[in-house]
């Protein structure tokens, strides 16, 4: 019996093992704080933000969505694929970001990204999580099929 428990315990921990996703490598997270990507199956998404900027200053934020398959594809999206997040060092989202417009389609070359910029400014010094996320669908009538990809947060400094 006991035996039998023990392979039970075994082969849960595999199956865990085996479903949870791995983590970001070092090649994936990007060179520094300031620009990282995530790659997944067809596609990566990055991000690149300066790593300080001073109080009251507008600075701009870069997303970018590569497409990594082997043919252009048509996605619709929003009036942006991205939406973008500033969480202050409590957590708490410092932006509102809404979007007028739903139905555009844009044409995603392969390795060609398309990329958008989010310009910001901060009133408050300290630091700050930004993450971007890109959300379209692909195919037509019964065959749709939506993603939604989220870079890998990087930090900005805000100083006075």
């Amino acid at each position: 019996m006991r035996r039998k428990f023990g392979f039970l315990l075994l082969l849960l921990f595999f199956v865990c093992i085996a479903c949870n996703p791995s983590l970001p490598s070092k090649e994936t997270m990007g060179k520094n704080a300031s620009f990282s990507s995530a790659k997944l199956e067809l596609y990566s998404v990055s991000i690149d933000v300066p790593k300080q900027v001073k109080l009251n200053e507008v600075f701009t934020i870069k997303a970018s969505l590569l497409n990594l398959g082997d043919n252009q594809i048509m996605i619709r999206h929003a009036a942006r694929i991205f939406y973008f997040s500033i969480k202050n060092s409590n957590g708490k989202q410092v932006n509102t970001f809404g979007m007028k417009g739903v139905g555009e389609i844009s044409t995603l070359k392969i390795q060609e990204p398309a990329t958008e910029d989010y310009n910001y400014k901060l009133d408050t010094s300290g630091y700050y999580e930004v993450s971007a996320i890109a959300k379209f669908t692909i195919g037509e009538g019964e065959n749709l099929k939506e993603y939604e990809f989220e870079t890998n947060r990087s930090v900005i400094e805000v100083i006075p």
